[in-house]
C-alpha cells in the first residue's frame, strides 16, 4: 500500500506470495528435471542394449550396462552410463572402439536429453 507523506512516498510490499510461487516453481522444475532424467536412464539403457556391437557369448556384458542419476537438487543432475562387467573397458577401448556402445550412447542420447529438457524448461516457462 503506498502512503502520500508529502514529498515523501513509502511502499510496503508483501512478498510471501512471490516467494511461495517461486518455490512452488522451484520443485515443479526439480521434479521435472528429476524425471526427465529418470525417464532417459531406461531410455539410454534400452538403447545400449540393443545397439551393444558385440556378440554375447554369456550376455553377462549386455546386462550388466545400467546407468545411475546423480542429483544435487539445484546445482548439478548428472547420467553416468557404464558396464558392470571388469572387461566393460576393454569393449570399449580395444580395436579402435570397435566394440564400444557406451560412447556412442552419450553422442545418441545426450542430444534427444537435451532436447527433452529444453521442451520442460518452455513448457514451464507457459510456451506449451
Amino acid at each position: 500500500m503506498a502512503n502520500r507523506n508529502g514529498a515523501n512516498i513509502n511502499l510496503d510490499i508483501n512478498f510471501t506470495p512471490l516467494l511461495k510461487g517461486v518455490e512452488v516453481f522451484d520443485a515443479k522444475l526439480e521434479r521435472g528435471i528429476v524425471g526427465v532424467f529418470e525417464r532417459q536412464k531406461q531410455i539410454a539403457v534400452g538403447w545400449m542394449r540393443s545397439n551393444a556391437p558385440w556378440t554375447d557369448r554369456t550376455g553377462n556384458a549386455r546386462s550388466g550396462l545400467s546407468t545411475v542419476g546423480r542429483y544435487k537438487s539445484g546445482e548439478s543432475y548428472t547420467l553416468v552410463l557404464f558396464g558392470r562387467m571388469p572387461y566393460n573397458i576393454w569393449l570399449e577401448v580395444r580395436h579402435s572402439g570397435r566394440y564400444a556402445v557406451i560412447i556412442p550412447a552419450l553422442v545418441d542420447q545426450g542430444p534427444k536429453l537435451m532436447r527433452t529438457l529444453n521442451k520442460l524448461f518452455s513448457r514451464l516457462n507457459g510456451g506449451g
